[in-house]
């Protein structure tokens, strides 16, 4: 779940403590950004199990190669 928050903040460019502040402060807020957030890999598993095993690995390749690339900057 942290690194789920981590993710957020970073997007929203703000601080994981901001969002942790909001689970007291603005609870509706802070549930709304979890469900997002959950919502959205739920759904990509959901068609992520769709696939056949070899379109899957494939899938799994190309997002690894992505982050590589994507670290080396």
């Amino acid at each position: 779940m942290d690194n789920n928050l981590a993710e957020i903040a970073k997007k929203l460019k703000i601080g994981v403590s901001t969002i942790y502040q909001w689970k007291n402060t603005r609870p509706e807020l802070y549930n709304f950004l979890l469900e997002n957030s959950v919502i959205q890999k739920s759904e990509i598993e959901k068609y992520f199990e769709m696939l056949d095993k070899e379109e899957q690995e494939m899938y799994l390749f190309e997002i690894k190669a992505r982050v590589m690339r994507k670290n080396l900057k």
